[in-house]
């Protein structure tokens, strides 16, 4: 029998999901040009910055995190994610 932790397994799926060693990193922001209930799409920052979304009951939670130090072309970086309600997952 083999057991499988969900939580990780969908983090997994959602490379923009929060994760714990995200403490360590900067909070950014996040440009969107599109929040509705099927997308989500804007610009990071740079290319640098990663993307987390934060799906509560309520509301979106959309924003960036950079390692401290990080030295990055200062060039706007285009994204776009799919969110599927039906599941209840964010899909890119």
């Amino acid at each position: 029998m083999h057991i499988i932790f969900i939580p990780l397994l969908i983090a997994s799926l959602l490379p923009w999901s929060p994760r714990p060693s995200d403490a360590a990193l900067i909070r950014g922001s996040v440009f969107y040009t599109q929040v509705d209930g099927s997308q989500v799409s804007g610009y990071l920052p740079t290319p640098c910055h990663e993307l987390r979304i934060n799906q509560t009951e309520a509301r979106l939670d959309i924003y960036s995190v950079l390692a401290p130090g990080t030295m990055c072309d200062q060039t706007l970086y285009y994204f776009s994610v799919d969110i599927m309600p039906e599941h209840n997952l964010l899909l890119p």
